[in-house]
């Protein structure tokens, strides 16, 4: 019990941190990567910005290709999935942490999921997960198993997306799927923060599992891993990493570089960040200006791309 107190302790001390600290520096081995596709990247960001809309303004947009649109009361939660039938793909779209116009109440019940972060043991996936996000994925899962078995016989492909706690509810569906025989084709999130330990991380450092992350959203370091263990049992990433800078230029992280401490530690890259680059607008505009042009470079020197 005094461990879970002083987890959360720490937990909030960093996010008051984060309004008033700002500038990162990291370091890592740069591996080119040639096959992002940022148009489909800013596919996925704008519906993710989208699940934060009123439901009748998604309607609005999308009408009859919305399969499902469902609230989770009990985590101030939602998720839409959307029907692309031209190319056979299955949008599985997760709200991150409520803002004020999806409710207060709302907004609140997510918070609480976001700070639920003791670990609990998945026995299914037989794996460490952080307690709140475990629960809305399982809720999630649930729902719409009938319709991935519909879809599937139809031939359809998934992709799972999701910003902020809908990132990580993302990963941890990414795994109930796979877990099941519902291969996804993609999961790709978006200022994700983590969501397992270290025995979790080596033993998922092979699934695809592909993150986006602001160069200077503080999101992604969160929770902070336990310091009393030194990394070795506290929260970690893995999978890929995207990193944007303003205008055309990007990190790109393999699966073994994005897992590093120095890469995913808040207490070592705790200079330059800003909450406000936690909002999809950020991700959205950033993504924009490398649909004709991009530049990557060397993760090492990203510094000078912080503007």
């Amino acid at each position: 019990m005094k461990r879970t107190a002083l987890l959360l302790l720490l937990f909030a001390i960093s996010i008051l941190f984060l309004y008033f600290r700002q500038d990162y520096f990291l370091t890592s081995q740069q591996e080119t990567q040639e096959s992002i596709n940022f148009s489909f990247l800013l596919k996925c960001a704008r519906l993710c910005e989208q699940s934060y809309e009123a439901e009748d303004e998604l309607e609005k947009i999308y009408g009859d290709k919305i399969v499902i649109k469902k609230a989770l009361p009990q985590f101030g939660g939602w998720f839409f999935i959307l029907e692309e039938k031209t190319s056979k793909q299955l949008y599985i779209v997760v709200r991150g942490t409520p803002v004020p116009q999806n409710g207060y109440k709302n907004m609140l019940m997510g918070i609480l999921t976001d700070v639920e972060f003791s670990f609990e043991k998945d026995s299914l996936l037989q794996l460490d997960l952080h307690k709140g996000f475990r629960a809305e994925a399982q809720e999630i899962f649930h729902a719409i198993r009938p319709v991935l078995d519909e879809y599937q016989q139809k031939g359809y492909r998934f992709i799972i997306t999701g910003h902020s706690l809908g990132g990580a509810v993302a990963g941890i569906l990414m795994l109930y799927f796979e877990h099941y025989g519902y291969e996804p084709e993609a999961t790709v999130t978006f200022g994700q923060p983590k969501f397992t330990n270290t025995k979790g991380m080596e033993k998922l450092r092979n699934h695809s599992l592909f993150r986006v992350s602001n160069a200077k959203d503080p999101v992604s370091y969160l929770p902070p891993s336990d310091m009393l263990d030194d990394y070795k049992t506290g929260y970690r990433h893995f999978g890929e990493e995207l990193v944007l800078f303003d205008s055309i230029f990007f990190s790109y992280l393999n699966k073994q570089e994005a897992e590093q401490g120095n890469v995913t530690s808040l207490i070592e890259n705790i200079e330059d960040e800003s909450v406000w680059e936690h909002q999809l607008e950020h991700y959205i505009n950033a993504l924009k200006k490398k649909l004709e042009a991009q530049e990557e470079v060397p993760f090492d020197t990203r510094k000078q791309y912080l503007k």
